[in-house]
C-alpha cells in the first residue's frame, strides 16, 4: 500500500503474502492556543458507513465550504454529531460531543485548513496565515485475514520504541505487549498488541483471531512487514 499522510508525506506498507488490502485510513489533529482537535481520513463513502454502523445518526443539514460539501448528522440519541468535509474521494471526518457547533463555528473550522484530495490520499495541513500545528499523524492499514497495521508519524513511533532489544524480522525488529485488561494466561495472538520497528518507520500491529488461520501463520506473517516513510 502506498498512500499519502495528511501531511502530504508518503507511507509504503509491505507485507509479503498476497492477502488483500481491506481498507486505508488515516488521521490527524492540530492544535494550536487553546484549540484541538481531530480528524479522521476515509475513502468516499466512509460518513455513511460510520453513521450506520458505529454511530446510529441521521443528516440534519447540509454545507458548502471552499467549493465542497459539509455533511452534519446528529446521533439518533443526541449524544453526539459527526460531520465531514467531502472530496472527491475521501471524506475529513470530526465528531462532536453533544449538538453540532453553528454554521459560523463549523465553516471557520475547515476553512483554516489546506485540502487536497488525490486518489493517493488527502493532504490536510494549517493554512500558513493560522498559529496551528500538527500534533500527530497517523496511516491504518487493515488487511483482509490478517489484522491491520498502524503507522504513527516518524516522531510519534519513536516514542513507542522499547529500550530493549526485539526479535528479528526480514526489515526490522518486533516487541510484543500485552494488551490493557487481558488475563496473564491468555494466549491467543488477538490479545497482543506487536510493536513492529524499521529503518525509516515504526508500527503497530494488530492480529485478527481468524478460526480457518492458526496463530503461527498470523505471526510468520509479520516477518514479511515492512513499513517506510519518504519525504513530502
Amino acid at each position: 500500500m502506498d498512500t499519502r499522510a495528511p501531511s502530504g508525506a508518503w507511507v509504503r506498507v509491505q507485507w509479503a503474502d498476497g492477502s488483500s488490502l481491506a481498507d486505508r485510513i488515516a488521521g490527524v489533529r492540530f492544535v494550536g492556543g487553546n484549540y484541538g482537535r481531530g480528524f479522521q481520513i476515509g475513502t468516499r463513502g466512509n460518513h455513511e458507513f460510520a453513521t450506520t454502523y458505529f454511530v446510529a445518526a441521521s443528516v440534519k443539514k447540509r454545507l458548502v465550504v471552499g467549493n465542497r460539501e459539509v455533511v452534519i448528522s446528529e446521533a439518533d440519541d443526541g449524544s453526539s454529531t459527526i460531520v465531514s468535509l467531502l472530496g472527491k474521494h475521501h471524506e475529513l471526518m470530526t465528531v462532536f460531543s453533544g449538538p453540532a457547533p453553528t454554521d459560523v463555528n463549523l465553516t471557520g473550522l475547515f476553512s483554516v485548513l489546506d485540502i487536497d484530495d488525490q486518489p493517493e490520499g488527502m493532504r490536510v495541513v494549517p493554512k500558513k496565515s493560522t498559529l496551528l500545528s500538527v500534533a500527530s499523524e497517523h496511516v491504518l492499514a487493515t488487511v483482509e485475514n490478517r489484522g491491520s497495521v498502524n503507522v504513527p508519524s516518524l516522531d510519534q513511533g519513536r516514542d513507542l520504541l522499547p529500550k530493549a532489544r526485539g526479535a528479528k524480522t526480514a526489515s526490522g525488529e518486533v516487541w510484543r505487549s500485552r494488551l490493557p485488561g487481558v488475563e496473564a494466561t491468555a494466549t491467543g495472538v488477538e490479545n497482543f498488541a506487536f510493536t513492529m520497528g524499521f529503518s525509516k518507520a515504526v508500527a503497530e500491529v494488530h492480529l485478527d483471531a481468524l478460526e480457518d488461520v492458526p496463530d503461527s501463520e498470523l505471526l510468520g506473517w509479520l516477518d514479511g512487514i515492512n513499513v517506510e516513510w519518504s519525504g513530502r
